[in-house]
């Protein structure tokens, strides 16, 4: 799928022209219109060297915009009216880092700010780390896709989206993790990042590296219908 960055001179806008140039991705377009969905990143980099990535592997020529706003982690739900304004076919991904929150805490937090925002929630959809909402906001409908980076699997004292990729640098090139914070671990790799993400891109399969964030992209991509979401593998 390509990208179109909403504010192209942002910081994470330049991440995602620097990946795509460093490793020929060929996912940023000029092209804006229509928009199939919109990427929100909570939090910043490394996540739109990700999205970049996993873009690149999805393939496809819908063209889905995506923003990093000034706002930080939860008050990023504030900018959906605004997204909305711009946005032809409803469909919205919101991912943020767990940290050191209860999951549970996190999507009450979500519909608590929906509701603040004038957001009527319709029907959700829940699995463990991915809730699709089924919204209406004045007269218009949408989806919201909420993806909560983290891997339950590692017993770090914080999840963020580092934890996929010291995964990624575990199964990949055979790295021993054994970091309490995925952030400190991800840092030491500094000189290995770049090997990662070329592994990344060419590796057969990511569905147990990013799992929340691939099923989720693809609800973004291929536009099923809400009914649809109940029996999606």
């Amino acid at each position: 799928m390509k990208l179109y960055p909403l504010s192209p001179t942002s910081k994470s806008a330049v991440n995602i022209g620097k990946i795509s140039r460093k490793f020929r991705l060929k996912i940023l377009t000029p092209e804006h219109t229509p928009l199939a969905g919109i990427i929100v990143l909570a939090d910043g980099t490394p996540d739109d060297y990700v999205v970049a990535l996993l873009s690149y592997r999805l393939n496809g020529e819908k063209v889905l915009g995506v923003v990093k706003p000034e706002e930080k982690r939860l008050g990023v739900f504030s900018i959906i009216p605004t997204i909305l304004n711009v946005l032809r076919e409803g469909k919205i991904a919101v991912l943020i880092d767990q940290e050191n929150e209860d999951l549970n805490t996190i999507f009450s937090e979500v519909s608590r700010r929906l509701s603040g925002i004038g957001t009527i929630i319709r029907d959700i959809v829940k699995e463990e780390r991915l809730w699709v909402y089924k919204c209406e906001h004045s007269i218009k409908k949408f989806q919201l896709i909420v993806i909560v980076n983290g891997l339950s699997e590692y017993t770090f004292k914080k999840h963020s989206i580092e934890d996929h990729l010291l995964k990624a640098a575990e199964k990949l090139l055979k790295v021993k993790i054994d970091e309490e914070d995925p952030k400190e671990g991800w840092s030491k790799l500094r000189d290995r990042q770049d090997e990662v993400f070329r592994q990344l891109k060419d590796a057969k399969n990511l569905d147990d590296i990013f799992p929340q964030q691939i099923k989720g992209l693809k609800l973004l991509h291929n536009n099923p219908s809400f009914s649809q979401l109940y029996y999606s593998p």
